[in-house]
């Protein structure tokens, strides 16, 4: 990972060398919003391996995150899982939380390096995927208190954007999360609610509100000191926000820029 970082890094800043600085804000929408939130959790801890990025960053800008994956998207996410548990937990088997039905699609998903919406319809669709209790067990509580961001000292500013009717992301689950985690270690962190907005509308409906956040962050304006929360109405009706990503099998260009997110171990 951390010579990945260097190598991109290291070529973007070839490319631009007069306009890429190593100041930075951390991005992310959904599972990336967690992803984003555990960054600003990990440079809280002041690591070694990452104190040369430590004074770069500005800020972290997160969109609907998934603060609690598995039981949110429990069909989605256990059959997602159990192909990758046994390298964080040996004595793990997919039987654990799979029928042998939900082992079977788990491993069609694999076989097929499916994306996202494939795998949805490979698993999250079909009855019969999970055994009685999957959250019973010892691996779902204990990958949660891995994976799962929050309720524990992060580095600010943050600025989480949720809309209230998210039917992915329960606006629920992220209030209480933002709630508990600021009780417990304060400081510059900010929710706003979006009234009305879906899972991906969030993120147009404030666009100028957080694109001023960012530059904000690069100018060194101060942020707030503590936690708040507002509460702000979308620029445009709903209806003129994209309500789902699009979704194609594959790049329709030539053949050399072809990309795919694979989904396997």
């Amino acid at each position: 990972m951390i010579q990945t970082r260097v190598t991109v890094s290291g070529a973007v800043r070839s490319a631009f060398p007069c306009r890429i600085t190593s100041d930075y804000v951390v991005v992310g929408h959904s599972q990336g919003g967690a992803v984003s939130w555990g960054v600003s959790e990990v440079l809280a801890q002041y690591r070694s391996e990452f104190l040369d990025v430590y004074s770069g960053h500005l800020g972290t800008l997160m969109f609907a995150p998934a603060v609690d994956s598995i039981l949110t998207h429990e069909f989605l996410f256990y059959p997602l899982l159990s192909r990758f548990m046994k390298g964080i937990f040996p004595t793990f088997n997919p039987s654990d939380w799979l029928t042998p039905l939900g082992i079977a699609r788990a491993q069609l998903v694999s076989d097929l390096q499916a994306a996202q919406f494939v795998v949805e319809y490979a698993v999250a669709t079909v009855p019969g995927i999970l055994v009685d209790n999957p959250d019973s067990t010892y691996y779902g509580p204990a990958y949660a208190a891995l994976a799962n961001p929050g309720n524990r000292p992060y580095k600010g500013p943050m600025l989480l954007i949720q809309g209230s009717a998210d039917p992915v992301v329960s606006p629920n689950v992220t209030l209480d999360t933002f709630d508990s985690t600021c009780h417990k270690f304060g400081g510059n962190f900010e929710y706003m609610s979006v009234p009305g907005a879906g899972h991906f509308p969030g993120m147009d409906a404030t666009r100028h509100l957080w694109l001023s956040w960012i530059e904000d962050r690069f100018n060194g304006h101060p942020v707030q000191i503590g936690c708040q929360s507002s509460t702000v109405e979308s620029l445009l009706p709903f209806n003129r926000y994209k309500n789902l990503t699009s979704s194609f099998l594959d790049w329709s260009g030539a053949p050399q820029w072809t990309y795919h997110l694979p989904d396997y171990a």
